[in-house]
């Protein structure tokens, strides 16, 4: 993209984000909508009872010969696009902790052996939820309980050492803090 725009890529990339994360929200609203109110409260909790994904239940209950060929159509698409936003995430955001974390052993990994552990971690974690087949909603609370216990007591305590209040009451950064995190 570079040679294509110049010094208008960073600008070209961004707009092309922008888009394309408002394509990814209407679409996901879209469809949790539509679920939604197609199946309503009694049709949600059936399908969490029998941790089955909502266009299975759909399918299923409605018998309809249309939504049995369509749903796992639409589940593939959507496998297919969370895997792509997922992956290149995990690569961006675990090379970005690894240059900042670690820039000696950053610069020892090559790019594509980074790229490998990243791929090989990946697939033994999908592998493992494929085996055991754990609940979604389980699995959300858990991960979501991480966050807002790290939000709740580790980010105040990131605040207080690395700021401090100056003689006028205002807030200042501290002299104690690391290096920017920029990626």
């Amino acid at each position: 993209m570079q040679p294509q725009y110049g010094e208008k890529t960073e600008k070209r990339v961004s707009r092309t984000e922008f888009y394309t994360a408002i394509l990814l929200v209407v679409f996901t609203m879209f469809f949790v909508w539509s679920c939604v109110l197609a199946l309503g409260a009694d049709g949600m909790n059936e399908a969490l009872e029998q941790n089955t994904p909502v266009l299975s239940y759909f399918a299923n209950v409605t018998g309809t010969p249309f939504m049995a060929y369509m749903a796992p159509i639409v589940v593939i698409c959507a496998i297919v696009s969370s895997y792509f936003g997922h992956m290149l995430g995990s690569e961006e955001g675990t090379e970005c902790l690894l240059k900042n974390a670690a820039p000696k052993l950053a610069e020892k990994v090559s790019h594509r052996t980074l790229l490998n552990i990243i791929y090989l971690i990946a697939f033994v974690c999908t592998t493992l939820v494929a085996i055991f087949n754990p609940s979604i909603i389980s699995m959300i609370s858990v991960v979501s309980g991480v966050f807002v216990a790290f939000i709740v007591y580790l980010v105040p305590v990131y605040m207080f050492k690395n700021w401090t209040y100056t003689s006028n009451s205002a807030m200042t950064r501290g002299t104690t803090s690391s290096s920017a995190w920029a990626c």
